[in-house]
């Protein structure tokens, strides 16, 4: 199964994301939207063998009214995370994921554009054409991020 492929979008970027359950599906998103900016892969690799004065951990939550609303108000939260404090997440350990609440232990390094790639900055995260949905027994999301 793939974690998550582009989709086409004629201004824009944006993901079709794939998961197992809803902890892997967040995990997969959060990954590819990370993989919009930089080259995911490689800090997971450098995560795995980072010094632990290296590695910076906070724990995330949001709430929500919705499934959907929680899954964007999770990428906006990581996004935010990202531009601010220039922290890539890329390990991910979920306490807690229901219907409108979310609680996770993320760990990560700080993104350095001096070391790491670089591809293109991605603004927002957005409502236009997102979907959010069981299909068969995966869950299935599609996003598309403003750049």
């Amino acid at each position: 199964m793939k974690a998550y492929e582009p989709l086409d979008h004629t201004a824009d970027a944006g993901l079709r994301v794939f998961g197992r359950d809803l902890p892997e599906l967040f995990k997969h998103a959060a990954l590819g939207m990370l993989d919009q900016m930089t080259d995911a892969a490689a800090l997971q690799t450098e995560f795995q063998t980072a010094k632990p004065t290296a590695i910076h951990e906070e724990l995330l939550r949001v709430d929500a009214v919705s499934t959907e609303e929680l899954f964007l108000g999770w990428l906006r939260e990581l996004l935010f995370r990202f531009s601010a404090a220039c922290f890539a997440a890329v390990d991910f350990h979920f306490l807690q994921l229901g219907a409108n609440r979310l609680e996770v232990r993320v760990r990560g390094l700080r993104f350095d554009p001096a070391r790491h790639d670089q591809k293109c900055e991605v603004k927002a995260v957005t409502y236009h054409d997102f979907k959010l949905r069981q299909q068969g027994d995966l869950w299935v999301a599609e996003v598309i991020f403003d750049i």
